[in-house]
C-alpha cells in the first residue's frame, strides 16, 4: 500500500513553474471547470476542497498566486491523480513553526501510506486540505484566524483518520470507516473552505 501511494503521488512543482505573468489563476480556473471529475472518492473530495480554497483566494482575497496553486492541485485531483500534501521546503515558514508542521505532515503521510485514502477517503481528504491550508496560511503569517481554523481542522480530521486505523487493527475498521465516510463526525469543524472564508472576511474588515 505504501509503495502504491508513493508511486502515484503527484509533484506539482513542474505545473506551478508554468505560471504566466498575469491571469494565471483565471486561466487555471477555466481549465478546472472544463476538467471532468474522475477517480476514487478521495481524489474527488480533494478536488472539491482545493477548488473551494482557490475560489476564496481568487474572489475574496485577490491572491492570484495562492488561488492558482489550489486550482492546479484541484485539476490534478479531478483527473484522478493522488496529489501529495504540500512539501514544507517549498514555503518560507518561520523556524519556530516548522517542527510542528513537519510532525503533522509525517502523521498525514503515515496514514496515507497505510491506505486511509481508500479506507476513509473523505476524512483523509479533509485532513490533507486542512494541512495544505495551514501551511499556506502559516507562510503568509498574518491571518491568525485562518491559521487557527486550518490547524484545528487538520488535528480534528487526522485524529478521526487515526481512529479508523485503530478500528481496522481491531477488525472493526470496515464498518467504522463506512460510517465515517457516510456521515463523517457530528462534532466536525466547518469545512476548510467555509472556515477560511469566514476568517478572510474578518481579516478584510480589519484592514
Amino acid at each position: 500500500m505504501k509503495n502504491k501511494f508513493l508511486a502515484k503521488g503527484v509533484k506539482l512543482s513542474a505545473l506551478l513553474a508554468v505560471l504566466t505573468a498575469t491571469g494565471c489563476a483565471e486561466y487555471h480556473r477555466m481549465i478546472l471547470e472544463d476538467t471532468p471529475v474522475c477517480g476514487p472518492e478521495f481524489t474527488r473530495t480533494l478536488a472539491k476542497e482545493y477548488e473551494d480554497l482557490g475560489k476564496i483566494e481568487h474572489t475574496i482575497m485577490y491572491d492570484d498566486w495562492s488561488a492558482n496553486y489550489y486550482y492546479c492541485k484541484a485539476i490534478y485531483a479531478r483527473r484522478g491523480f493522488l496529489v501529495n500534501p504540500v512539501s514544507l521546503c517549498k514555503w518560507d515558514i518561520e523556524e519556530d513553526k516548522l517542527e510542528e508542521l513537519a510532525t503533522a505532515r509525517e502523521r498525514l503521510m503515515h496514514v496515507l501510506e497505510l491506505g486511509t485514502w481508500q479506507i476513509a477517503p473523505k476524512i483523509t481528504a479533509y485532513a490533507q486540505t486542512n494541512f495544505d491550508c495551514w501551511v499556506e496560511q502559516q507562510a503568509e503569517g498574518w491571518q491568525v484566524d485562518d491559521i487557527a481554523n486550518c490547524r484545528t481542522g487538520f488535528y480534528h480530521y487526522i485524529a478521526e483518520v487515526e481512529h479508523v486505523l485503530k478500528g481496522e487493527g481491531e477488525g472493526e475498521g470496515k464498518e467504522k470507516s463506512k460510517k465515517v465516510s457516510e456521515s463523517e463526525s457530528k462534532s466536525a469543524p466547518e469545512r476548510v473552505g467555509k472556515a477560511k472564508r469566514a476568517g478572510k472576511e474578518s481579516a478584510l474588515e480589519r484592514r
